[in-house]
């Protein structure tokens, strides 16, 4: 059993809206390279008709040094930093849902093993807003 805290937390993953709102490093383009990688995925995917979440790591050859780098500091900042980041660069216009359901799987597997996102089963969560703002159940 879990011991009771007794103090705030001061970690950085104890964030309020007022105390980031000033702050960027909780957002993260993705850097050509990464981009060009993601793409290379998608044509690797296609040329075996493979679709998320019927796909591995073992299943893609893109990541250099640089790109993984690059999501092993995106995966510190969820374990380690706010717990949470935006993440900026993929164009929803120029790709498909299902293109961009492979992009942010890939992305996952990248920075760790998926794992389930809801009581279904789920490997990738979509968000939607389809809250009433005035209805206190609504999350």
């Amino acid at each position: 059993m879990s011991s009771i805290l007794l103090e705030p937390i001061q970690d950085k993953c104890a964030w309020r809206g007022v105390d980031i709102r000033d702050h960027t490093d909780w957002i993260y383009t993705l850097s050509p390279q990464a981009l060009a990688a993601l793409e290379q995925g998608l044509e690797q995917l296609a040329a075996r008709s493979l679709n998320a979440p019927n796909f591995s790591r073992d299943d893609l050859q893109i990541a250099t040094p640089e790109v993984q780098a690059e999501f092993d500091r995106i995966s510190d900042e969820l374990e380690n930093g706010y717990g949470f980041v935006v993440v900026r660069g993929l164009d929803a216009d120029k790709y498909s849902e299902a293109d961009m359901a492979n992009m942010y799987y890939m992305m996952g597997h990248f920075m760790g093993t998926p794992v389930t996102q809801n009581t279904k089963g789920d490997l990738l969560g979509y968000v939607q807003n389809v809250g009433d703002k005035n209805d206190k159940m609504t999350r």
